[in-house]
Protein backbone atom coordinates (compact mmCIF):
# COMPACT_ATOMS: atom_id res chain seq x y z
CA UNK A 1 0.00 0.00 0.00
CA UNK A 2 1.32 3.52 -0.79
CA UNK A 3 1.08 5.49 1.87
CA UNK A 4 2.15 8.61 -0.04
CA UNK A 5 -0.98 8.11 -2.12
CA UNK A 6 -3.21 7.98 0.87
CA UNK A 7 -1.85 11.14 2.44
CA UNK A 8 -2.10 13.21 -0.37
CA UNK A 9 -5.67 11.45 -0.88
CA UNK A 10 -7.05 13.05 2.93
CA UNK A 11 -4.88 15.98 2.31
CA UNK A 12 -7.18 17.21 -1.10
CA UNK A 13 -10.43 16.25 -0.19
CA UNK A 14 -12.19 18.64 2.63
CA UNK A 15 -14.64 15.73 3.41
CA UNK A 16 -11.69 13.30 4.10
CA UNK A 17 -9.74 15.61 6.05
CA UNK A 18 -12.48 16.62 8.23
CA UNK A 19 -13.31 13.32 9.38
CA UNK A 20 -9.52 12.01 10.10
CA UNK A 21 -9.42 15.17 12.40
CA UNK A 22 -12.66 14.25 14.00
CA UNK A 23 -11.51 10.86 14.03
CA UNK A 24 -8.28 12.08 15.87
CA UNK A 25 -9.94 14.68 18.10
CA UNK A 26 -12.43 11.72 19.13
CA UNK A 27 -8.77 9.57 19.95
CA UNK A 28 -7.24 12.34 22.11
CA UNK A 29 -10.52 13.35 24.27
CA UNK A 30 -10.92 9.26 25.13
CA UNK A 31 -7.26 8.79 26.07
CA UNK A 32 -7.54 12.61 28.04
CA UNK A 33 -10.98 11.20 29.77
CA UNK A 34 -9.49 8.33 31.01
CA UNK A 35 -6.23 9.68 32.12
CA UNK A 36 -8.41 12.37 34.03
CA UNK A 37 -10.10 9.73 36.00
CA UNK A 38 -7.20 7.69 36.32
CA UNK A 39 -5.72 10.90 38.00
CA UNK A 40 -8.93 11.59 40.04
CA UNK A 41 -8.59 7.56 41.42
CA UNK A 42 -5.10 8.31 42.72
CA UNK A 43 -5.76 11.46 44.49
CA UNK A 44 -8.97 10.33 46.19
CA UNK A 45 -6.78 6.89 47.01
CA UNK A 46 -3.98 9.37 48.36
CA UNK A 47 -6.32 11.44 50.57
CA UNK A 48 -7.86 8.30 51.83
CA UNK A 49 -4.48 6.39 52.44
CA UNK A 50 -3.15 9.37 54.55
CA UNK A 51 -7.04 9.84 56.07
CA UNK A 52 -6.57 6.12 57.70
CA UNK A 53 -2.44 7.36 58.77
CA UNK A 54 -3.77 10.10 60.37
CA UNK A 55 -6.96 8.42 62.06
CA UNK A 56 -4.64 5.79 63.03
CA UNK A 57 -2.10 7.57 64.60
CA UNK A 58 0.42 6.26 62.24
CA UNK A 59 3.19 7.94 60.34
CA UNK A 60 2.93 9.72 57.22
CA UNK A 61 6.30 9.11 54.94
CA UNK A 62 8.44 11.45 54.47
CA UNK A 63 8.56 15.67 55.46
CA UNK A 64 4.79 15.73 55.14
CA UNK A 65 3.41 16.01 58.53
CA UNK A 66 5.16 19.46 58.58
CA UNK A 67 2.33 20.17 55.57
CA UNK A 68 -0.76 18.35 56.51
CA UNK A 69 -0.95 19.42 60.49
CA UNK A 70 -0.91 22.80 59.18
CA UNK A 71 -3.97 22.47 56.65
CA UNK A 72 -5.55 20.03 59.10
CA UNK A 73 -5.30 22.92 62.11
CA UNK A 74 -6.82 25.28 59.86
CA UNK A 75 -9.35 23.73 58.18
CA UNK A 76 -10.35 22.77 62.12
CA UNK A 77 -10.54 26.52 62.66
CA UNK A 78 -12.83 27.41 59.64
CA UNK A 79 -14.94 24.17 60.78
CA UNK A 80 -15.63 25.99 63.62
CA UNK A 81 -15.47 29.51 62.86
CA UNK A 82 -18.73 28.27 60.16
CA UNK A 83 -20.56 26.75 62.80
CA UNK A 84 -20.02 29.51 65.51
CA UNK A 85 -21.69 31.50 62.17
CA UNK A 86 -24.61 29.37 61.61
CA UNK A 87 -24.98 29.44 65.20
CA UNK A 88 -25.24 33.11 65.45
CA UNK A 89 -27.37 33.56 63.10
CA UNK A 90 -29.91 31.07 64.37
CA UNK A 91 -29.77 32.66 67.68
CA UNK A 92 -30.60 36.08 65.66
CA UNK A 93 -33.27 34.51 63.70
CA UNK A 94 -35.16 33.68 66.53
Amino acid sequence: MNYENLYNTIISEPLYLTLVIILILIVVYSILKKFFKLLLFVFFSLIVYISFQIYTEGDLPGESEDIIIPIIDEATKVIEDVSNQLQEMSKTQE
